[in-house]
């Protein structure tokens, strides 16, 4: 359950997440609550977590190295680009949000085609 909830999690705050000047009044986000940095930390140490998460379900259920090299190549490309964004948000604050969204995706999936190829079966 967490596998799929932390990426969820992870797009609320990215997608919540803007440069100062990107705020705008009576739009309450993430990043006006826990300032830029702030919230795009909390996205990092989420990203940490289903890094970790990963980890474990690769031993446990003994799901392939491929899987656990490319989730882990598509994990740090998005902590990556949510560092970019601490340091320089209003360049990298567009790209965030919409790699976010395809981590999500690519992470979920990634999953999906692993259980099949390794189980057979969903």
């Amino acid at each position: 359950l967490l596998y799929f909830a932390l990426p969820g999690f992870y797009w609320e705050i990215a997608r919540k997440t803007h440069a100062p000047p990107e705020e705008r009044a009576g739009y309450q986000t993430y990043s006006s609550m826990l300032g830029f940095r702030g919230a795009a930390a909390w996205g990092l140490i989420l990203l940490l977590l289903q890094q970790l998460l990963i980890a474990m379900l690769t031993a446990r259920l003994e799901l392939s190295s491929p899987f656990l090299w490319g989730t882990t190549l598509i994990s740090s490309a998005m902590a990556t680009i949510t560092v970019l964004f601490m340091r320089r948000p209003s360049r990298f604050g567009p790209l965030l949000r919409a790699s976010a969204e395809h981590y999500t995706s690519l992470i979920t999936a990634a999953v999906v085609v692993e259980l099949f190829f390794t189980y057979g079966a969903l």
